[in-house]
């Protein structure tokens, strides 16, 4: 059958954020910061990243709000106009609790051992 290597993965995707334009004749920029890191809610309007260009640093803005889940380059990567720069997921909500790592066991130290006497010629 032709669907047997078909892999059928559940993940929502959310929105992808392009690049926007930053001014006349600027095609492309480089990274300069994420303000906000994967996994941290970021609101409609608010500065995800700056971008650098030859001529100016522009302030990337949230398009939605909600989880930002991916990025599609690192700090210091350049980027062009229209490219995908953002994945957020729309559905979750600011202030929902991120999964909790798992806590390490708690770790014993050894026994204090019992102080040596020491006796003395007499």
């Amino acid at each position: 059958m032709f669907y047997q290597n078909f892999s059928y993965n559940a993940r929502f995707f959310g929105t992808v954020q392009q690049v926007p334009s930053m001014g006349d004749s600027i095609s492309e920029g480089v990274i300069e910061s994420y303000v906000k890191n994967v996994g941290e809610f970021a609101a409609a309007d608010e500065v995800i990243a700056r971008i650098e260009t030859d001529k100016v640093t522009v302030d990337i803005l949230a398009t939605h709000s909600g989880v930002i889940t991916k990025y599609f380059a690192e700090e210091g990567d350049t980027i062009e106009v229209g490219a995908d720069f953002a994945e957020v997921d729309t559905d979750a909500k600011a202030g929902a609790a991120a999964p909790e790592a798992p806590k390490a066991a708690p770790v014993e130290s050894a026994p204090t051992p019992a102080p040596v006497k020491q006796e003395t010629a007499p």
